[in-house]
Protein backbone atom coordinates (compact mmCIF):
# COMPACT_ATOMS: atom_id res chain seq x y z
CA UNK A 1 0.00 0.00 0.00
CA UNK A 2 1.42 3.47 -1.01
CA UNK A 3 1.25 6.38 1.71
CA UNK A 4 -1.85 8.34 0.12
CA UNK A 5 -4.05 5.32 -0.02
CA UNK A 6 -3.58 4.76 4.20
CA UNK A 7 -4.00 8.38 4.87
CA UNK A 8 -7.08 8.35 2.80
CA UNK A 9 -8.65 5.01 4.36
CA UNK A 10 -7.87 6.66 7.32
CA UNK A 11 -9.38 9.71 6.71
CA UNK A 12 -12.92 7.88 5.44
CA UNK A 13 -12.64 5.89 8.76
CA UNK A 14 -12.76 8.82 10.86
CA UNK A 15 -15.15 10.51 8.76
CA UNK A 16 -17.26 7.53 9.36
CA UNK A 17 -16.91 7.56 12.87
CA UNK A 18 -18.00 11.00 13.27
CA UNK A 19 -21.29 10.64 11.19
CA UNK A 20 -21.80 7.04 13.18
CA UNK A 21 -20.79 8.80 16.49
CA UNK A 22 -23.51 12.05 15.10
CA UNK A 23 -26.09 10.08 14.87
CA UNK A 24 -25.63 7.82 18.25
CA UNK A 25 -25.53 11.18 19.79
CA UNK A 26 -28.78 12.43 18.12
CA UNK A 27 -30.79 8.63 18.81
CA UNK A 28 -29.76 9.29 22.64
CA UNK A 29 -31.01 12.91 22.82
CA UNK A 30 -34.90 11.55 21.16
CA UNK A 31 -34.84 8.98 23.48
CA UNK A 32 -34.47 10.93 26.37
CA UNK A 33 -36.50 13.44 24.82
CA UNK A 34 -38.94 11.01 24.52
CA UNK A 35 -38.88 9.40 27.26
CA UNK A 36 -38.78 12.41 29.34
CA UNK A 37 -42.37 13.36 27.25
CA UNK A 38 -44.22 10.16 28.34
CA UNK A 39 -43.19 10.81 31.54
CA UNK A 40 -44.39 14.31 31.74
CA UNK A 41 -47.65 12.77 30.26
CA UNK A 42 -48.43 10.48 32.52
CA UNK A 43 -47.87 12.63 35.66
CA UNK A 44 -50.18 15.08 33.75
CA UNK A 45 -53.07 12.67 33.28
CA UNK A 46 -52.47 11.42 37.12
CA UNK A 47 -52.37 14.72 38.02
CA UNK A 48 -55.80 15.26 36.59
CA UNK A 49 -57.35 12.64 38.33
CA UNK A 50 -56.20 12.98 41.60
CA UNK A 51 -57.50 16.62 41.58
CA UNK A 52 -60.50 15.67 40.49
CA UNK A 53 -61.28 13.11 42.94
CA UNK A 54 -60.01 15.21 45.71
CA UNK A 55 -61.97 17.87 44.47
CA UNK A 56 -65.53 16.13 44.16
CA UNK A 57 -65.10 13.76 47.64
CA UNK A 58 -64.45 16.98 48.97
CA UNK A 59 -67.26 18.82 47.53
CA UNK A 60 -68.94 15.38 48.61
CA UNK A 61 -67.66 15.46 52.33
CA UNK A 62 -68.67 19.02 52.96
CA UNK A 63 -71.95 18.48 52.02
CA UNK A 64 -72.54 15.60 54.12
CA UNK A 65 -71.03 17.43 57.05
CA UNK A 66 -73.30 20.01 56.27
CA UNK A 67 -76.18 17.78 56.64
CA UNK A 68 -74.82 16.24 59.84
CA UNK A 69 -74.19 19.89 61.13
CA UNK A 70 -77.83 21.10 59.89
CA UNK A 71 -76.13 24.31 58.86
CA UNK A 72 -75.17 24.99 54.51
CA UNK A 73 -72.02 26.41 56.42
CA UNK A 74 -70.11 24.41 58.96
CA UNK A 75 -69.46 21.51 56.47
CA UNK A 76 -67.32 23.59 54.26
CA UNK A 77 -65.43 25.40 56.55
CA UNK A 78 -64.91 21.80 58.03
CA UNK A 79 -63.53 20.80 55.46
CA UNK A 80 -61.36 23.78 54.91
CA UNK A 81 -60.36 23.41 58.21
CA UNK A 82 -59.03 19.67 57.30
CA UNK A 83 -56.76 21.46 54.05
CA UNK A 84 -55.33 24.05 56.53
CA UNK A 85 -54.38 21.53 58.81
CA UNK A 86 -52.72 19.14 55.68
CA UNK A 87 -50.78 22.78 54.57
CA UNK A 88 -49.48 23.52 58.37
CA UNK A 89 -48.14 19.43 58.53
CA UNK A 90 -46.68 19.95 54.86
CA UNK A 91 -45.43 23.20 55.65
CA UNK A 92 -43.93 21.69 58.92
CA UNK A 93 -42.13 18.76 57.06
CA UNK A 94 -41.18 20.30 53.59
CA UNK A 95 -37.86 20.15 53.76
CA UNK A 96 -37.33 16.75 54.47
CA UNK A 97 -39.88 15.65 51.84
CA UNK A 98 -37.55 18.19 49.46
CA UNK A 99 -34.62 16.51 50.89
CA UNK A 100 -36.12 13.01 49.85
CA UNK A 101 -37.53 13.68 46.69
CA UNK A 102 -34.15 15.29 45.69
CA UNK A 103 -32.70 12.48 46.61
CA UNK A 104 -34.93 9.97 44.85
CA UNK A 105 -35.10 12.07 41.30
CA UNK A 106 -30.81 11.75 41.42
CA UNK A 107 -30.82 8.23 42.06
CA UNK A 108 -33.30 7.76 39.42
CA UNK A 109 -30.94 9.80 36.77
CA UNK A 110 -28.06 8.39 37.84
CA UNK A 111 -29.71 4.81 37.18
CA UNK A 112 -31.37 5.51 34.20
CA UNK A 113 -28.11 6.50 33.08
CA UNK A 114 -26.10 3.09 34.13
CA UNK A 115 -29.15 0.84 32.06
CA UNK A 116 -28.39 2.71 29.22
CA UNK A 117 -25.13 2.06 29.32
CA UNK A 118 -25.40 -1.23 29.91
CA UNK A 119 -27.41 -1.55 26.48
Amino acid sequence: MSQPNIIETTLEKVKTYIAVNTELFTLKIVQHIATASGKILWIFLVSVCVIMTILFSSIGLALYLSNCEANWHQGFFLVSGIYLLICIIILLVHKKMSKFIGSKVIHNLLNQDDDNNND
